[in-house]
């Protein structure tokens, strides 16, 4: 309420009716005022009386005029407080807070009493309820209460975007303590790339509106940090500018979980591409493979019919090792998102240097120098034969291409402690392992890259010279082997990778060489089943070869047919897998039910291990593809019904 305007002069004993007209307004709005009021001279009597005090304090306005006094209802020490407030001679309002009146010796109402000075001999004195005030100033406590114990920070400002008032989580999180930021613009808080941000939020809050957005901070201690802000203005009641409010959350963590989340998103896209190109590595194995098997089985039958010696023999060789060189490309793209179905023997990895050595010479430029340096004992380790060559295969490639002007390629071999570092890097057990190094004397690799060199399809190599699958597959060989791959370049000095194997207890496994091309004897049928026609013929040729009758079908119903028209009198059923309509395992699984007696035997390039289990629990006999045909007559002639002495 505005203060009243002052009477000068008014005499003891004040009424409406002395009261000069210009005053007579004042007059209408005291009595017609919501709020209790009275009018008192200083010694606390009342010389006028408004209908709401009246009614407040139960009085009579005729009767109590000019002998009322408020002290009356007032209880020590307040009514003494009020003595001395109406004797000053200060001109400025003052106030009694919490004040309560007594009547007839009980409270009847708790107030605030404003004194508002009309002249030197009268007071104007308003009855306020304490309770909005309280209501008032509970609120406001919660919510300063609620702002307290927020996570988030809130700071005001005033109307020259000085903070006035910080929340204490401003200062957890800032590290600035709270009396160091008053009075001061909010741009000591921000990152200097801020500026644009900072121009914007405070041109939009003095017109009146809300930004919102993301700002990087800096704390007291330099380190930076991303908030979420909320920065809305604060307008007193004509709706003029005094200051904003503003509320920030740090959301550096929330970021991090989302970069963490951008990175298993990749990962699982990595995984389903991983799957994709298993699936599709299992179907190009499957067809390559087929065909493979009819140029290596043709060139085999070729060799075998050729005289020793004959250009046609060594012909038919050379097309043979393409042919070998084309199913190892074949294996090495299974290999990189499946288990091969080779077992693990034990080895000695001085051999297995020697013989990789010997391939590596075929293929190196002729300006790289290939030194080879073995332990002086055997060193025996437990892994599959073909990926300990493909492994060492690949890091030969990848140190000649690190070579393009030449230099030297070393691979050496070595029983040695692992070293605790090396050890804790990998996640590994010390103690002794078989190491082989291969090193190169290239261009070495970035510090920057290294950490990325066994990702799948990562390649610094340029466009159509290198898939990025490489080194990854020599990590999954080695980690399959029990093992694990460490790498040491300098830039200009070369790299080297080290090979870690577990030694293997047991005795060396002997490993059977290629033999001249003939073929085992014996009798008896055999139903080949093949949708390849080049592979039905070609088992049925060398199947004949080996003195067996051979019948064929090109589809595990064609199949059927033909065991029903020879009443099943067929000793070895030797099919492929992967056939349209009825599969291998589909097929042996229905002979066996109806002519137990015939022996099955399933040719395929890749079959995983649900599969497996179940040719197992039908007493199937699994050979890879492509296979020897050798291999193959041995192992078909080994399932027939061992004939009785006459």
């Amino acid at each position: 309420m505005s203060t009243p305007a002052v009477i000068s002069d008014p005499p003891r004993g004040w009424s409406v009716a002395s009261c000069r007209p210009a005053e007579r307004w004042w007059r209408s709005f005291f009595e017609s005022s919501e709020d209790a009021q009275l009018v008192c001279n200083l010694d606390g009597v009342a010389v006028e009386i408004n209908p709401r005090a009246a009614r407040l304090l139960k009085l009579d306005r005729a009767v109590m005029e000019g002998s009322f006094c408020v002290g009356s209802i007032l209880q020590p020490p307040a009514d003494q407080r009020l003595s001395d407030a109406l004797r000053r001679t200060c001109a400025h309002p003052d106030a009694l807070h919490s004040v309560a009146l007594f009547a007839d010796g009980r409270q009847r109402a708790l107030v605030d009493l404003e004194l508002a000075p009309l002249d030197d001999q009268h007071t104007l004195v308003t009855f306020k309820d304490v309770a909005r005030r309280m209501r008032l100033e509970s609120h406001v406590n919660r919510l300063v209460t609620a702002i307290d114990a927020t996570p988030e920070v809130f700071f005001l400002t005033d109307a020259e975007c000085r903070i006035t008032f910080v929340n204490p989580a401003f200062h957890t999180l800032t590290g600035y303590d709270i009396e160091s930021v008053l009075d001061r613009t909010d741009e000591f808080l921000r990152a200097p790339s801020e500026a644009e941000k900072i121009s914007a939020y405070l041109a939009q809050v003095r017109q009146g509106r809300d930004w919102m957005g993301e700002l990087v901070n800096i704390r007291s201690d330099g380190t930076p940090y991303q908030v979420e802000a909320t920065i809305s203005p604060i307008s007193d009641m004509m709706g003029c500018f005094i200051g904003y409010v503003a509320c920030e959350r740090d959301i550096t963590a929330r970021n991090k979980l989302e970069e963490d989340h951008r990175l298993l998103q990749d990962q699982l896209f990595q995984s389903q591409k991983m799957e994709i190109i298993g699936t599709l590595a299992a179907g190009v194995a499957h067809d390559f493979n087929n065909l493979l098997q009819a140029i290596r089985g043709n060139t085999s039958l070729v060799i075998m019919e050729s005289p020793p010696g004959s250009n046609v023999r060594h012909w038919g060789g050379q097309i043979n090792l393409a042919a070998t060189r084309a199913a190892e490309i074949t294996q090495q793209l299974l290999s990189f998102s499946r288990r091969s179905g080779e077992k693990s023997v034990v080895l000695d990895l001085n051999q297995i240097i020697h013989e990789a050595g010997q391939l590596a010479r075929r293929t190196l430029r002729a300006n790289v120098n290939l030194e080879i340096v073995l332990a002086p004992e055997p060193v025996p380790v437990k892994m599959e034969l073909s990926r300990a060559t493909q492994t060492l295969l690949n890091l030969c490639v990848n140190a000649q291409d690190a070579m393009p002007d030449g230099g030297t390629l070393t691979i050496s071999n070595a029983v040695v402690l692992v070293p605790a570092e090396v050890a804790a890097r990998h996640d590994a057990a010390g103690g002794e392992f078989a190491r082989c190094s291969v090193a190169d004397t290239g261009c070495g690799i970035p510090a920057n890259l290294l950490p990325r060199i066994f990702e799948a399809f990562f390649s610094t190599k340029e466009k159509g010279h290198g898939t990025g699958l490489g080194l990854s597959i020599v990590r999954r060989i080695m980690q399959e082997a029990g093992g694990f791959v460490d790498v040491e370049s300098v830039v200009g000095h070369g790299a080297t990778f080290r090979l870690y194997f577990p030694i293997a207890r047991e005795n060396l496994t002997a490993v059977a060489r290629p033999a001249e091309v003939t073929l085992a004897r014996g009798q008896g049928r055999v139903l080949v089943v093949d949708d390849l026609e080049l592979l039905r013929d070609f088992a049925k040729t060398f199947l004949e070869a080996a003195g067996l009758t051979a019948f064929v079908a090109a589809s595990g119903r064609e199949a059927l047919q033909v065991l029903e028209k020879e009443n099943g009198a067929v000793d070895v059923l030797f099919t492929d897998y992967a056939m349209g309509g009825m599969n291998g395992a589909d097929l042996i699984e229905q002979v066996a039910v109806r002519w137990p007696q015939i022996r099955p035997m399933l040719a395929s390039g890749y079959l995983d291990d649900p599969i497996m289990e179940r040719l197992k629990s039908l007493n199937a006999k699994v050979l890879a593809k492509p296979y020897e045909m050798q291999e193959a007559a041995d192992a078909v002639i080994a399932l027939l019904p061992k004939l009785q002495p006459a």
